[in-house]
């Protein structure tokens, strides 16, 4: 039989070194983890055919590179966002503490569209919750979400 005890006492540095290289590995899997997310959230989305019919639009497209936004929605109307903008992102603390436990990363976002009547269309400040493994941004602003939209994996390809 083992006596612990002594075997911790024997091997302290080791259980030492070991536990630290396990923590480093897994702070460095979770570094490149929502590394190679964020490169993924870059691309071109689109709403779906139920999102849109619930919200009474034919359409919704946006395209999001770093630092840019470019949307289009048109109702019955006609088209009544068709603007580009500067959008800031960033992370929400939630997604900091507790990166590997969220489905999605919450962002703080801020657009500054080029168009003064975009902003009555699109809020320029909101969250934008991000799945990268599904391909999915949800733009919420308090309780109302404002788009759902999923990344179109072979336009973006084209950029």
């Amino acid at each position: 039989m083992i006596d612990y005890k002594k075997f911790i006492a024997d091997n302290k540095i080791k259980i030492i070194v070991i536990s630290i290289l396990v923590i480093f590995l897994l702070l460095v899997f979770c570094i490149y983890s929502r590394a190679v997310e964020n490169d993924l959230l870059y691309g071109f989305y689109s709403a779906s055919a139920d999102f849109c019919e619930r919200s009474n639009i034919k359409y919704m497209v946006f395209y999001i590179k770093e630092n840019f936004i470019y949307g289009i929605i048109e109702n019955e109307d006609g088209i009544i966002l068709n603007d580009k903008g500067d959008i800031s992102i960033s992370k929400d603390i939630s997604s900091l503490i507790n990166p590997v436990i969220n489905s999605y990363i919450n962002y703080n976002i801020k657009i500054k569209w080029e168009c003064d009547e975009s902003c009555e269309v699109f809020p320029t400040i909101q969250n934008m919750f991000y799945y990268p493994w599904k391909g999915k941004l949800v733009f919420k602003e308090n309780d109302y979400i404002n788009a759902i939209l999923y990344k179109n994996n072979i336009i973006s390809e084209v950029e």
